[in-house]
């Protein structure tokens, strides 16, 4: 028996796998991971301590023992038991990527399929070489579908990621200017997902389910067992209707014919996370009113396209990531709601690296072609800009929620958009 078999079989026994000494760690197996910002390895100790059956650790400083195993990379030592175990899962797991709208359509999926299956879904942002084992990890015998999200920033993560997921079925979302500076260019984010179609091209019996309209994936699906989504054009169509800022969208159902939805999200760009979901639901039988009962009673939270009243006025928050594909769609849809009294504000968009400068500046132009009451920027990266537009910056949230706190608004529509460590949510919060 090897070692990722043995750390297999004591979970199969009933031991939790957990990487955080704040929990619950009685009879655990402890993965000490070293991160950007902390080292498992610290808290062994601790971990132990509080119970834990094992603590998994790579560091040269650790020797191992009755209650330590050492290992040569703890982190692949992880993906390696969630491989083990996804290959245990005889379910179907649906895997979702792209630049953006990744996890409102995880959120959709896993609620139009949640009306008729007993659904795992990734909690929260678990979709990266860490999170996505530890929510494989977390699916059980008692699940009859997985909803898995996949989030890369380096070429050759798709690849590993996918393939730990083993994914039945996939989504992806778009291909946008995520993660610039880690990928090294938008070259290489398309590379980046096509490593992700290309496991379906070479498992073309799985079905596949992108946007007709982008330019990025179309040359690189034809092997595919492929389902568009779009107005136009492409298997499964819908529209707008309208943006009261709520969207309500007409969706063609093949079977039944067109239905029309009302929808609790703000942004038109919602539409296609909706005719992904549609695509699933016809996939997994799931029938034409408990999908639209499903998509409507949909409610975003976690800062995604969410819509707040505040002291009278209008808030659309979408706090939770930014990068200039998903901050220019934003724009857009705020540029073209019809309503007055328009209030901007926006933070940093990050990990662009040496695109940094440029991209910010295009948000810029954009915001220049707007009519807005008020423009507020936030962060170093829109410092750099502020004496081209007529606007009020700040370095960071908290300069900016001493000014805000003693504003007065009345009646005005704010956008509020930045990347997560920003964290501009904190301005509508006592």
């Amino acid at each position: 028996m090897n070692t990722t078999e043995f750390i297999y079989q004591l979970i199969q026994t009933g031991h939790p796998v957990s990487t955080d000494t704040r929990k619950d760690l009685t009879n655990s197996i402890f993965f000490a991971i070293k991160g950007e910002n902390f080292d498992g390895n610290n808290y062994i100790h601790q971990a132990l301590e509080k119970g834990a059956k094992l603590v998994i650790s790579d560091s040269p400083q650790i020797s191992e023992g009755n209650n330590i195993l050492k290992v040569e990379n703890t982190i692949s030592t992880l993906q390696q038991v969630a491989a083990l175990h996804r290959k245990q899962l005889k379910i179907p797991i649906i895997a979702i990527n792209g630049s953006n709208g990744k996890t409102t359509t995880k959120e959709l999926v896993s609620s139009v399929l949640s009306t008729k299956y007993k659904v795992f879904s990734t909690l929260g942002n678990m979709n990266n070489h860490i999170g996505l084992p530890l929510s494989l990890l977390s699916i059980t015998h008692e699940h009859q579908v997985g909803v898995i999200e996949i989030g890369a920033n380096h070429i050759g993560e798709n690849e590993l990621l996918t393939n730990i997921t083993s994914p039945t079925h996939g989504i992806i979302t778009n291909i946008g200017k995520d993660h610039l500076g880690e990928f090294g260019g938008f070259e290489n984010v398309v590379k980046a997902y096509k490593e992700y179609i290309d496991y379906f091209v070479s498992n073309n019996e799985f079905p596949f389910i992108y946007p007709a309209s982008d330019p990025h994936i179309a040359g690189i699906i034809t092997a595919c067992h492929a389902f568009s989504f779009g107005e136009s054009n492409a298997m499964q169509t819908g529209k707008v209707l309208e943006s009261k800022p709520e969207i309500v969208v007409e969706i063609d159902d093949r079977n039944f014919g067109k239905s029309i939805i009302s929808t609790k999200m703000f942004g038109s760009y919602n539409l296609n996370n909706i005719l992904a979901a549609k695509i699933i639901a016809d996939i997994f039988e799931i029938n034409q009113d408990s999908f639209r009962n499903a998509i409507e009673q949909y409610l975003p939270q976690n800062m995604r396209s969410q819509i707040l009243n505040w002291k009278g006025n209008q808030v659309f928050l979408d706090t939770y990531n930014a990068n200039p594909s998903s901050m220019q769609l934003a724009l857009n849809e705020f540029n073209n709601l019809k309503i007055n009294n328009k209030i901007l504000i926006i933070g940093d968009m990050h990990e662009l690296g040496e695109y940094s400068f440029s991209e910010h500046a295009q948000i810029i132009e954009t915001i220049k072609g707007m009519k807005l009451m008020q423009v507020v920027l936030v962060g170093n990266e829109f410092e750099k800009f502020k004496n081209n537009l007529n606007c009020i910056h700040f370095i960071n949230v908290s300069e900016l929620k001493t000014w805000f706190d003693l504003q007065t608004y009345s009646d005005c529509s704010f956008l509020v958009k930045a990347s997560r460590s920003e964290k501009l949510e904190l301005l509508f919060k006592a």
